[in-house]
């Protein structure tokens, strides 16, 4: 969005931050200033400035100060008459742009609160779904594709095949590795010709990918009490006392 004004009305930098966002934004820098000056004064608290969020303010003050400059730039624009010098300030404008933009950007992602899973080490399964063969083909590339994500960024990958698919485990240094991976999980879909495809035929295959988190120990408590525990004999005709005899537990979890 890009107006351009006269005196009595300002142009507007360019934005992609809705109004409502935008607005929250300075509200929020005006209580951060006013914690500021009470710190200045000696009359605030400095754990109520510090929980306004330091790394935020930054990037508030970087989008403003990208505001500032691509506006004293169009001033200095509209004033001027020399062609060469007039490229150079659609340069320095446009430059002046994408670092607004870029800042918008940044402020909506510190806006989005942090995912307490993101901490966690990651386990991923890959199966091969619609397109027989060819899918089993691409839910092997896949797999093997997250395995060289995880040794180029020096990840543990521990994996093992069961019936119809990969499942691994892929932990980082930082035990991060759900941070980057998560986004991964859903249904994926290829269309190109097989190699044992001898007429040409495009094939359409897809692949499900699954990605948790970890759990850690602390995650499930089962209290025992909340269990039933049935042991059963077997059935049908038979020697050597089969039906008197428990041969099989089965544990439910009765809630």
């Amino acid at each position: 969005v890009r107006r351009m004004g006269s005196a009595a009305n300002p142009p507007l930098p360019p934005a992609t931050m809705p109004a409502s966002v935008r607005s929250h934004v300075q509200g929020w820098m005006s209580d951060h200033q006013r914690m500021v000056d009470a710190l200045k004064e000696g009359d605030g608290d400095v754990a109520d400035a510090v929980g306004v969020g330091v790394e935020f303010a930054e990037v508030v003050a970087r989008w403003q100060g990208a505001q500032a400059v691509w506006l004293d730039l169009v001033q200095q624009r509209s004033v001027e008459s020399d062609p060469e010098v007039l490229q150079l300030y659609e340069a320095e404008i446009e430059e002046a742009s994408r670092e607004i933009l870029d800042a918008e950007e940044d402020i909506l992602l510190s806006l989005v609160p942090d995912d307490p899973l993101e901490s966690r080490d990651a386990i991923i399964e890959v199966r091969g779904a619609a397109g027989g063969a060819e899918a089993a083909l691409f839910a092997e590339e896949l797999f093997k594709m997250y395995e060289t994500w995880a040794m180029d960024n020096d990840c543990t990958f521990d994996s093992r095949m069961d019936a119809g698919g990969h499942v691994a485990a892929i932990c980082a240094p930082d035990g991060d590795a759900y941070r980057y991976l998560k986004f991964e999980s859903g249904v994926h879909r290829v269309q190109r010709i097989p190699a044992t495809e001898s007429s040409g035929r495009m094939h359409t295959s897809t692949v499900t990918v699954a990605v948790l988190p970890k759990a850690e120990e602390s995650d499930l408590e089962i209290d025992s009490k909340d269990l039933r525990i049935d042991f059963k004999t077997g059935s049908g005709p038979g020697g050597q006392s089969m039906n008197m005899s428990a041969n099989h537990c089965r544990i439910t979890h009765l809630p």
